[in-house]
């Protein structure tokens, strides 16, 4: 049976991740009311966040502690009508006492046959009362409160429990009738023995709305998306027996994490499909492409009328249009400025100088383009996608299922990444769309994945740059001349200084050389001396500023690694990424060194940033996809080979050969024989 079932909610405690401080907040005060001392609870949050489990533990601490508990199925209720819903509430306190055998049976059957006329000497009143206005005797307007509350108070007085708790999930239907909730709230209050617990999306904002200046009364329970990856990992690995979490693919948790932002119905919805996977027979329960797929065609079954309208639209956009949306995603309640020139940002290695103004006017015509459909919204509070959960769900899966989104590099809003921080604070003090920004934009990911506190660094020296510097670049095929104006950096000359360099770059924009062409003493001591002093500033800055001699502790690690000593080459490399984050290389050897120490997971942290950071016609794609195979992972291995092939014929031939050899390995013969052709006919 799938463990993963993200139509229903938890019904048990041990099944609970992350939530809980929210459950003994709600055992507490559920004791308090075995004392007497009644409080109401409120728990809010967003679609599938959790607020049905924790009202299903809430119910059974209740039970426990011998509190009658009463559960509303809000939705069969008539809320506009306040006659019929007083009808139902006493019918579900009554059917519901009487099965936890509070109540005698006799009650519900007496209320019953009072509603028609058919009983005279009733226990509840408002039974005679619904039917005399029913009947026509009596006018609606003559509901009568004090009958409400005198009825609730001979129950309580009837049951053996010291308090009885209504529970109303979706409540959020009971609030939209702000007078029946008011006049509910103030009957409840008013009677000794009752309280009551509320979930729904927004009660925060809409209880201080409709009974203020009393909202406080309230206790509220908010809850949110897993903010840290091990409970996210809890929630995953919780319902599994021990050979199954075994299976269980390490770094597919952390993706999950970070795709779904820790969204436990996300979570979930995820990880049925990757279960679905395994007992179809995958080696492992992993995360992979075809998932993607999987979750669009469940979202499409569950769409309702608003979300049919709304998913038929995103269906019907173009990858522009879906791209930017994407965006919104991403980065939400900002101005429409804001949106355009991050989207710029985004797609950076994709832009020519020429393109910024067009590609600009062209964002701004897409935004008005969704506006129009309904599918973004423009407010004081910015720009806003109009869906609600189940909308945002379908359009990030189905962009990623189109090929829109890079599933692998996403960061939804709600969890807030370093890359947006730092977006954020460039576009609000100025984006001058420089080369320079665009430099350092494009690899502040990467820094601060590796090295937090690096990128932090980076940022201020960035801003330090824009108050006191001013950066030129001019480039040629194999050489760059830098000049750098500095302000405050050099303090034994306050004026202006000008150095002209030659410099040699790899691919990856690393400085590896840097040649000083004004000839005399003076100027190259202090150029040496300001480059020890700034060089672990500028490689953040993207401009790596390093003399030949300063690649010492690279070629002093690799000595060491083809001498055997591992520990001293892995110190020696990380001494060198703290310095130059940006060498592939250096990450590349650290994960060869966790590999020969067939710590296979470790190693692929640090292959996946060598990739990241340039290494992509090198044979990290091959190390990378060897750790998985070593791991049993095939899927995962076969996965990395195919997106590497680059079509460099050199590269391609040695990806070919590796990608047969795992096919074959994991039983995929057909594929292996195909990939073994191509690597024939390309080497000849």
């Amino acid at each position: 049976m799938n463990p993963y079932n993200y139509q229903e909610p938890v019904t048990e405690r041990p099944e609970l991740a992350d939530r809980e401080e929210s459950v003994n907040e709600i055992e507490y005060y559920l004791n308090e009311a075995t004392s007497g001392n009644l409080f109401n609870i409120s728990i809010t949050g967003e679609r599938g966040i959790g607020k049905s489990s924790l009202m299903n533990i809430g119910q059974n601490i209740a039970e426990d502690l011998g509190l009658m508990q009463v559960d509303i199925p809000i939705g069969q209720l008539n809320t506009v009508d306040e006659l019929e819903f007083y009808r139902g509430l006493f019918e579900e306190i009554l059917s519901q006492g009487a099965k936890q055998e509070y109540i005698e049976e006799s009650w519900l059957d007496s209320f019953k046959e009072a509603i028609t006329g058919a009983e005279e000497e009733v226990s509840i009143g408002y039974s005679s009362t619904y039917f005399r206005i029913k009947s026509g005797s009596e006018s609606a307007s003559d509901l009568p409160r004090k009958q409400i509350i005198d009825d609730l108070k001979e129950i309580h007085g009837r049951v053996e429990s010291p308090a009885i708790a209504i529970f109303i999930d979706e409540a959020d239907l009971l609030i939209e009738n702000r007078i029946l909730f008011r006049k509910l709230y103030s009957i409840i209050n008013n009677v000794e023995g009752f309280f009551m617990i509320l979930s729904g999306n927004e009660l925060a904002e809409a209880i201080p709305k409709s009974i203020a200046p009393l909202g406080q009364s309230f206790t509220t329970i908010e809850l949110s998306e897993f903010e840290e990856q091990q409970f996210t990992k809890e929630s995953l690995l919780k319902p599994l027996s021990d050979s199954e979490k075994s299976a269980f693919d390490q770094d597919s948790i952390s993706d999950i994490h970070r795709i779904t932002g820790g969204h436990p119905y996300e979570i979930k919805l995820v990880a049925h499909y990757m279960y679905k996977e395994y007992q179809l027979g995958s080696d492992s329960i992993t995360i992979g492409s075809d998932i993607l797929s999987d979750v669009v065609e469940s979202l499409e079954s569950i769409r309702g009328s608003k979300q049919e309208r709304l998913f038929d639209k995103i269906e019907q956009l173009s990858d522009e249009q879906l791209r930017l949306l994407v965006y919104l995603l991403e980065i939400t309640g900002v101005s429409e400025e804001w949106l355009v020139r991050y989207s710029l940002l985004k797609d950076i290695s994709e832009l020519s100088r020429q393109d910024i103004e067009s590609r600009k006017q062209n964002r701004r015509r897409l935004l008005d383009q969704l506006e129009g459909l309904g599918i973004v919204e423009k407010s004081d509070n910015g720009l806003e996608f109009s869906g609600e959960i189940f909308d945002r769900l379908f359009l990030k899966y189905y962009a990623a299922d189109q090929g829109v989104l890079d599933i692998d590099n996403f960061q939804p809003s709600r969890s807030r990444s370093p890359r947006q921080a730092v977006y954020s604070e460039i576009i609000s003090q100025g984006f001058s769309e420089s080369e320079f920004d665009y430099r350092f934009i494009t690899k502040f990911d990467f820094i601060h994945d590796a090295l937090p506190e690096k990128g932090e660094e980076g940022l201020i020296q960035w801003q330090t740059i824009h108050r006191t510097g001013e950066i030129t670049v001019e480039s040629g095929e194999w050489e760059t001349i830098l000049k750098w104006k500095v302000g405050e950096f050099f303090e034994e000359n306050e004026d202006s200084i000008w150095f002209r360099c030659n410099l040699t770059w790899v691919p990856t924009g690393f400085l590896t050389k840097v040649i000083l062409l004004d000839d005399y003493p003076e100027a190259k001591e202090h150029l040496k001396e300001q480059v020890n002093q700034l060089s672990s500033k500028l490689d953040i800055l993207s401009y790596e500023f390093v003399l030949e001699d300063e690649m010492t502790l690279f070629k002093q690690s690799q000595r060491a690694f083809e001498q055997g000593k591992l520990d001293k080459a892995e110190e020696l490399l990380k001494e060198s990424i703290e310095v130059y984050p940006l060498f592939y290389p250096a990450w590349r050897n650290i994960g060869l060194i966790y590999s020969e120490r067939e710590q296979n997971q470790s190693a692929r942290v640090y292959y996946r940033m060598g990739l990241a950071l340039g290494g992509k016609n090198t044979d990290i794609a091959e190390l990378l996809a060897e750790s998985y195979r070593a791991d049993g992972l095939h899927n995962k291995g076969t996965e990395v080979l195919e997106e590497s092939l680059t079509g460099e014929v050199a590269r391609t031939n040695s990806i070919l050969l590796k990608l047969s050899q795992i096919q074959l390995e994991s039983g995929n013969l057909e594929e292996a024989i195909q990939s073994f052709k191509r690597y024939r006919n390309l080497i000849g």
